[in-house]
């Protein structure tokens, strides 16, 4: 035990249920990530706590991660190289730490993202763990959706076990919820010399109009909010549509294009591993020696 520490991992990977594991945040896509924990064997492989292991030896999975995180903090902190993206005209700073398996795990240190969000000094920060070997931080969730994409692409050709293509929201320390990428805008062919492409068929009426590829929106939940719905623009109708009844209604579907951030309302929050009583609790870390964010200088 004294080895575990936690690891990201795809939450549809092989033989999940039988290891000690929780999710990131509630989401219902496959595409979340998972928090595992596990250690390097003598022969450098890694191994995860099984579910088994756990109920034999009384280990609940708050006294695992409680653990874990301990023994993460101990490692070096996150090295972020700092890139500047352009996207609608704006410049946004975004920050790039890649490194060993460990190197995403780091999204579940709370010091981490309260230093991230004071650096970028808005109400909530986003982030992306394309790879076990790499996290990605940002002021805005739209100037990295491509950063993202291409990250998770080539996770295979570096040889980096994949996690999660989607941005994660955080916010006074917590992870709060999750949002799916925006499909790729379409590649367009170059006209061939002397080939005549066919002509489109004329698209059928649609009953809303799509979004714009690339747009995605990510809003925080508020006390009195719950998780927002996707956007949908309105429409002309003949007649006006019945007004929506409160438990009978149903949901409607997310808009196409649009990235859909699911939010955790108070009974749907991700509950955080308990922390079982100790009858001498260990020393706390003093803050004065709690490392600051490490930000490469531009050559």
């Amino acid at each position: 035990m004294s080895q575990v520490v936690p690891y990201l991992s795809r939450c549809d990977f092989l033989g999940k249920d039988l290891m000690l594991h929780r999710d990131l945040v509630k989401h219902s896509s496959n595409s979340r990530a998972c928090v595992v924990y596990g250690y390097k064997d003598a022969r450098g492989k890694l191994q995860f706590l099984s579910n088994t292991e756990a109920n034999q030896n009384d280990w609940t999975i708050g006294y695992v991660e409680k653990e874990a995180l301990n023994l993460l903090m101990e490692k070096s902190q996150p090295e972020w190289d700092a890139k500047i993206i352009h996207h609608n005209g704006a410049s946004h700073q975004v920050l790039v730490c890649e490194g060993d398996e460990m190197t995403a795990s780091n999204i579940l240190k709370k010091t981490m993202l309260t230093e991230l969000q004071q650096h970028f000094g808005g109400d909530a920060i986003y982030l992306a763990v394309p790879n076990r070997n790499t996290i990605i931080a940002a002021g805005s969730a739209e100037a990295i959706i491509e950063l993202v994409r291409s990250k998770w692409d080539m996770s295979d050709t570096r040889g980096y076990v994949k996690v999660s293509d989607m941005i994660y929201a955080a916010k006074n320390g917590k992870v709060l919820g999750a949002g799916l990428l925006p499909p790729a805008p379409p590649v367009v062919k170059p006209a061939v010399k002397g080939v005549v492409p066919a002509p489109a068929a004329a698209p059928a009426p649609a009953a809303a109009k799509a979004a714009t590829p690339g747009k995605m929106q990510l809003k925080l939940p508020t006390k009195r909010q719950s998780a927002p719905e996707p956007v949908e623009e309105e429409e002309e109708q003949e007649a006006p549509a019945p007004r929506r009844g409160f438990a009978s209604a149903p949901a409607k579907p997310a808009t196409p294009g649009k990235m859909q951030l699911k939010l955790p309302t108070k009974r749907q929050v991700a509950p955080e591993p308990e922390e079982e009583e100790e009858e001498e609790p260990a020393p706390r870390r003093p803050t004065s020696n709690v490392p600051r964010l490490s930000i490469k200088p531009k050559k």
